[in-house]
């Protein structure tokens, strides 16, 4: 698991990994690592890190956003709102 501080997860920015389709599946042993190693310059996966992403497509796209399944949609919009939520408790 690559490992992060705590203040990762509270800059309002998603970290965006996209592993594009290869025709050699000798490449697909390498996804992992693309994945897992930022600091790799892998052929076929491209890090991003953004506050909102979309993408398009000519064909229906069915899409998850942490487990939770979208509509499937030609245009799928996800954007970031940082500490949006407020959670009260009794302590």
């Amino acid at each position: 698991m690559v490992e992060q501080d705590d203040n990762t997860f509270k800059d309002g920015l998603f970290d965006i990994i996209l592993v594009e389709h290869t025709p050699n599946l000798l490449e697909l042993y390498n996804y992992p690592l693309g994945v897992l190693h930022p600091e790799l310059n892998m052929k076929y996966v491209d890090r991003y890190r953004a506050k909102s992403i979309m993408i398009e497509s000519t064909e229906k796209l069915a899409w998850t956003l942490d487990g939770e399944e979208g509509e499937s949609t030609l245009v799928a919009k996800v954007e970031n709102y940082p500490r949006a939520l407020q959670i009260y408790t009794n302590k």
